[in-house]
């Protein structure tokens, strides 16, 4: 009996190192956030109602929001299929309207109050999936009367997420 016992009391050690072992590769594997990023899920509505709303979502969780943060971001949990990503410090908005496909357009220059047209001017993400602009110049639209600039190249700032632009 003392035998068995010693056998399965070792076992049971190999086991429990076993799994302390690994446990830093499982925790690994769970989403990290970000603390520099206050993040608001969109879970309901069709993939029109959550990307109709995108902007007032992100103004809403902005104005409610910890300022300490610099990146202020709505995600979509359902069919909508969109990041949009707000720098506070840089003052950039930054969309991904196809998780997976990495980050789409960069805008330059905007400020609180723009979110707030955005706003009032009932902007949609499907506004800017292209057609409803005017191009002004190669880095300047006007969609809905706002003029717009898009962040060159070599301005582009990657935003902090804890979405998955890229799908990885």
């Amino acid at each position: 009996m003392k035998k068995s016992l010693s056998a399965v009391t070792e076992l049971f050690t190999q086991r429990v190192g076993l799994f302390l072992g690994l446990l830093p590769i499982l925790v690994s594997c769970i989403n990290k956030v970000d603390p520099q990023v206050s993040t608001q899920y969109i879970k309901e509505g069709s993939r029109q109602e959550q990307r109709a709303v995108a902007f007032n979502t992100l103004l809403s969780h902005y104005r409610a929001g910890n300022k300490e943060k610099q990146f202020f971001e709505v995600i979509s949990k359902k069919d909508g299929r969109f990041i949009l990503n707000y720098n506070r410090i840089d003052q950039r908005l930054t969309l991904c309207l196809d998780p997976g496909s990495g980050w789409g357009s960069q805008y330059v220059n905007i400020a609180e109050d723009d979110l707030e047209e955005f706003v009032s001017k009932s902007f949609t993400l499907t506004d800017f999936e292209g057609g409803n602009a005017t191009w002004v110049d190669s880095v300047t639209i006007i969609m809905k009367g706002k003029e717009l600039k898009y962040a060159t190249t070599k301005e582009r700032i990657r935003p902090k997420t804890n979405g998955k632009p890229s799908g990885y």
